[in-house]
């Protein structure tokens, strides 16, 4: 189980990394029509990746657990506890 949650934090990470990406880009090259298609579709993606992750493995960000009926932010064990040999 621990392998598939992280292959999908990781999923996270990269559309969160290529949208911000796409982001910086648009900031020098406002007007690049593709960059704005491929900014919109990275941001959808990482919306869908964060929705998927939340739905199998609880909120990904202190504002999340706001928004899913009750406090689960500190539920479950933290990353390091996680980490091969711990910390």
């Amino acid at each position: 189980m621990r392998g598939r949650k992280n292959d999908a934090l990781r999923t996270v990470s990269m559309y969160g990394l290529a949208m911000y990406d796409a982001l910086l880009y648009l900031d020098a090259y406002p007007y690049n029509e593709e960059a704005k298609k491929y900014f919109a579709e990275m941001t959808e993606n990482e919306r869908c990746a964060v929705a998927e992750y939340e739905k199998n493995y609880g909120p990904i960000t202190a504002s999340a657990s706001v928004e899913n009926e009750g406090w689960q932010w500190s539920e479950g064990s933290w990353p390091w506890q996680n980490c091969e040999g711990g910390m």
